[in-house]
């Protein structure tokens, strides 16, 4: 998928998240997300470097794009609460990587609990910081 398609595709499902302001949809966003950019081999890589799969997930969406950004931190600002209830209750994303069997028996071993853990609390003070660290 292009770059352009990728920034298309994130801006459609962010402005769907603002516009129809419904709950899951950062449910539905973190399972695409997974679906489309998470699989056994991105997961152990992760996992062998300590690096936050979430924030891997999440990072082939052109965030950094200065048509996305604004629009991302729109989108989360208005789903905060749900947000929150996903990255302080791990078994919430345990769940959706579950449907993914290779990644959930990953997933699903002491390293790998620990290190979704991990990943959720990071994810958690990232997205925090850049949301409500201040305004740009």
């Amino acid at each position: 998928m292009s770059d352009d398609q990728v920034t298309a595709d994130t801006l459609k499902i962010l402005w769907d998240a603002i516009s129809n302001p419904a709950n899951e949809k950062v449910g539905q966003f973190i399972a695409w997300s997974f679906d489309k950019f998470v699989n056994e081999e991105s997961l152990n890589y992760a996992i062998d470097n300590d690096l936050d799969i979430i924030t891997l997930a999440l990072n082939h969406y052109a965030l950094g794009h200065s048509q996305v950004t604004p629009v991302f931190k729109l989108a989360i600002k208005m789903h905060w609460n749900e947000v929150e209830s996903y990255l302080t209750n791990v078994e919430k994303i345990f769940k959706i990587i579950e449907q993914k069997p290779g990644c959930a028996k990953i997933i699903n071993t002491e390293r790998g609990r620990s290190y979704l853990n991990r990943s959720c609390k990071a994810t958690y003070t990232e997205l925090y910081s850049l949301i409500w660290g201040g305004e740009e």
